[in-house]
């Protein structure tokens, strides 16, 4: 691994091939595996190293960065953001389209996940998240706030 994330019960791998892999609870979605909400993985034989399935991503895009909490958020190298998991708390419409729990169905992934492109002449530098809400810190010193403050 290049990276591992902890977010409450789940956990999240960056793997030198680029590759990402999630373990642990499913709380709001966060594995982003189309699996039952309460259901985990990495808890049963055969679920861990190379039975591991990786975290479609959509085409093109590489992770440089991650958070993780009952939501994940991915930072690409080109500056854009995706997001999967449990967003009910959200705003509705606050970053411009209905938020639903994304990653509930396996078909939520890769190129359908919602990308996010910074509306400000900026780059996000840093993430911080909780179960009910996320930062962002862009470059400029701008900070965004979604959810329950």
């Amino acid at each position: 691994c290049n990276t591992v994330v902890l977010g409450g019960n789940t956990m999240c791998g960056l793997l030198n091939s680029a590759e990402l892999k999630c373990w642990g609870d499913n709380q709001g979605y966060a594995l982003g595996m189309g699996i039952a909400q309460n259901e985990s993985i990495g808890d049963e034989p055969f679920e861990m190293g190379d039975y591991l399935i990786s975290i479609e991503m959509p085409t093109g895009k590489t992770i440089i960065n991650l958070w993780v909490s009952t939501h994940v958020v991915v930072l690409f190298d080109d500056h854009t953001m995706t997001f999967w998991g449990d967003f009910s708390s959200w705003p509705t419409g606050s970053l411009g389209k209905e938020i639903n729990p994304t990653g509930s169905l396996k078909q939520h992934m890769g190129d359908a996940l919602h990308i996010i492109h910074p509306e400000i002449e900026c780059r996000p530098v840093q993430v911080m998240l909780n179960r009910y809400s996320t930062i962002v810190l862009f470059d400029n010193g701008d900070v965004v706030g979604l959810g329950i403050n």
